[in-house]
């Protein structure tokens, strides 16, 4: 997870396992499901964001042109409830890149609010007083690598979400 990001994260005991899990991974089969609040009126309901994500030399990732510049990066969202300056937003990741989502909603002029790193002169609302970004991670599923069943894991919203939401338009 993004630092600030609140949410399900999981973690090995053994080095062995934590490749499995990579494996996994890598291979796009673990359900990854967030929750944002993003700035902004998204002119589609839903949709997917589709790049190819590179790193400056900042650390910084930013969309490039072809995948000998970056990494897929594919970001399926949906607009759960749209607010006069704000909208929920109900995010899939089919990967898992390094601030995929905060990159790909910044692109589109959507930033997350909180996010200090892409856009955040637009990521700023003054009712978002939180020390946060405005993502959480709230399901995770997933192969258990040794029994093999499949696992998985949800999380309410944090209260943060609630408190602001309450008071939105």
């Amino acid at each position: 997870l993004d630092r600030d990001t609140s949410g399900i994260l999981v973690l090995a005991k053994h080095h062995n396992l934590a490749q499995t899990l990579k494996e996994q991974f890598a291979s796009r089969k673990p359900m990854r499901k967030y929750v944002a609040i993003a700035k902004g009126r998204p002119k589609l309901k839903s949709g997917t964001y589709k790049s190819f994500l590179a790193t400056d030399e900042d650390l910084n990732q930013y969309s490039t042109g072809t995948s000998a510049e970056g990494n897929l990066a594919i970001t399926h969202f949906k607009v759960v409830k749209q607010y006069k300056d704000c909208c929920l937003l109900h995010v899939r990741l089919e990967t898992g890149r390094r601030n995929q989502i905060r990159v790909h909603f910044a692109e589109h002029d959507h930033p997350i609010l909180g996010d200090t790193r892409y856009k955040p002169g637009m990521a700023k609302h003054p009712r978002w007083t939180y020390r946060r970004i405005a993502l959480h991670a709230a399901e995770l599923g997933f192969t258990h690598p040794v029994t093999k069943k499949e696992l998985s894991f949800s999380t309410p919203v944090p209260k943060e979400f609630d408190e602001f939401l309450s008071g939105a338009e």
